[in-house]
């Protein structure tokens, strides 16, 4: 069997700057458990050759006419729908044979409805995949009837079916290394900097790494995480859907061991020496020098294991001397004589320790990018998060006290958003000296508030819901709105008087346009009543 694996184009306005893990995880579980399984890897994001937004595929047609495949796997995020969908159709096209798998995180919030506007689609993998993938290949390769393998969707007699919840992997470990080296590496190298810190923005050779699986927090306006852990699907007007929200308090969250942390960094600085950053030959002798982790509870994997997750890393790393050179020594780093590896990830203010940060930094983490959302203690508390506006200015300190940079992730136009609000906000920036250029609250399909405001968004888009998802890319475009107090135009105007004061320190300009832009649409109300 000849299974070709697609990385969907993602942020297309962007250079590639991610390896896609989830798939060369499965690649990984393939290669180890199942030899016979023969596969490849188009990564469409590392490419860019696919003009997509004209429904040219020049890349992905020269793989389909060079070679027949059997299977056809493709995932990724919801925000990369338009090219997932435009790639789904050629692939008919060109192999109408071939039997289309789908996963990911685009699949499992919505399976149903990526069911009905893929018709194309053969089958669809809910949450993990690692078990149910091979299980699923199996089955096609063998022209069983596939209802027996969990987890999945499939289409029977004109019928969209699922078969039954598949359990998830309960030790992280068991999961191997991501097959990084089937990856076009030179590509991602050559956008190894990122400004989040220092030793980010002048990193040379960067990867991406996950530590955990799902996430035990609440986050009403979230659920890229959750899918890990939503297994319960339930009959929603006579269609099978996953349960809706995020999981919370009933993940199951798991973490890769110390040990195999260590294990890896080590895999990390031995075995991609030999690969270059360009044409040049640049790199080529230089090990991993950064290590971003992507799974955004960096934080929280050291509380939920009573805080030894972390003494346990640095004890490893310590131990086989996997620590940058500026750290050994206690000075600051140059990036010209100084041999890594740093670290930087996202995390959860609330759970912030001194002891901790002082681990991290001992471990060499320079940056730590923090979900504040929001400064209002009305908002914070609606969010589900579990923080406070005191807790995430005490975060902020102790992290800058550390000398690992904070990065403020705030967000606006949620549903209780208001000029007050907006305010609040400034006021924090003032008094705390850390902003961001805001984002636009985004309903992404799963999240809670997806479901709650499902026919407010739907409104938004003349009732078509599969608009919407084609709209989505990341939050800084404004798609629909949950709040009913601002117009679109308003929040892009709002959102660009946001992001001048995060740039220029001019609260006061800003306050003064927000009260302007208040008393214009006030009149205007005014006026329509008259």
């Amino acid at each position: 069997m000849k299974v070709l694996f697609i990385n969907p184009v993602v942020r297309y306005f962007d250079e590639p700057r991610h390896v896609p893990l989830g798939i060369l995880e499965l690649m990984a579980v393939l290669e180890r458990d199942h030899p016979q399984i023969k596969f490849q890897l188009y990564d469409a994001n590392a490419f860019r050759v696919d003009k997509f937004e004209k429904n040219e595929t020049e890349g992905l047609d020269e793989i389909l006419q060079s070679e027949e495949f059997d299977v056809i796997a493709i995932g990724g995020l919801i925000t990369a729908y338009r090219y997932i969908k435009v790639a789904i159709n050629r692939i008919k096209q060109i192999q109408p044979h071939v039997k289309i798998i789908a996963g990911g995180g685009f699949f499992s919030a919505i399976p149903y409805d990526m069911m009905n506007f893929l018709p194309e689609l053969d089958y669809g993998c809910v949450g993990e995949s690692y078990q149910t993938l091979p299980e699923l290949l199996y089955a096609i390769e063998k022209n069983e009837d596939v209802s027996y393998v969990k987890g999945i969707f499939y289409r029977k007699d004109g019928i969209i079916k699922f078969s039954e919840p598949r359990e998830l992997i309960p030790d992280m470990d068991w999961i191997p290394f991501p097959a990084y080296k089937y990856a076009p590496l030179d590509i991602y190298f050559k956008n190894s900097g990122i400004i989040m810190s220092e030793e980010s923005r002048k990193a040379k050779k960067r990867l991406d790494a996950c530590m955990s699986l799902s996430c035990p927090f609440l986050c009403r306006f979230c659920w890229d995480l959750g899918v890990t852990s939503n297994t319960k699907i339930q009959l929603v007007d006579g269609k099978p859907e996953p349960t809706t929200g995020r999981p919370g308090g009933n993940s199951i969250v798991r973490q890769h061991s110390p040990k195999y942390f260590a294990d890896l960094i080590e895999h990390f600085r031995n075995d991609f020496k030999d690969i270059p950053w360009d044409e040049e030959g640049n790199g080529i002798g230089e090990p991993i020098d950064f290590i971003a982790l992507v799974d955004e509870n960096v934080v929280a994997h050291d509380a939920q294991t009573g805080f030894t997750w972390l003494k346990g890393i640095k004890e490893e790393l310590w131990k086989r001397d996997l620590i940058a050179d500026c750290v050994k020594k206690g000075i600051p780093h140059d990036p010209n004589t100084c041999n890594g590896p740093h670290y930087g990830g996202s995390s959860h203010a609330g759970l912030v320790n001194k002891e901790m940060l002082k681990d991290m930094k001992d471990i060499g983490f320079t940056y730590l990018d923090y979900g504040l959302e929001h400064w209002d203690s009305k908002i914070l508390r609606n969010l589900g998060k579990g923080t406070t506006r005191e807790a995430n200015k005490r975060c902020i300190e102790w992290t800058l006290e550390s000398g690992i940079s904070p990065i403020p992730n705030q967000i606006i136009m949620f549903p209780e958003e208001d000029w007050d609000t907006l305010n609040t906000m400034l006021d924090a920036w003032e008094e705390i000296k850390i902003v961001s250029s805001p984002f636009i609250c985004t309903p992404y399909p799963g999240a809670e508030w997806y479901i709650k405001y499902k026919d407010h968004i739907l409104d938004q888009y003349n009732g078509n819901l599969e608009s919407f998802i084609i709209d989505l890319e990341d939050a800084t475009k404004v798609t629909a709105l949950l709040t009913k107090k601002f117009t679109p135009a308003e929040a892009v105007g709002i959102q660009n008087i946001m992001s001048q004061a995060a740039i220029t320190g001019d609260f006061k300009n800003a306050r003064r346009l927000l009260a302007y832009s208040k008393k214009m649409k006030e009149d205007q109300m005014i006026t329509q009543k008259s």
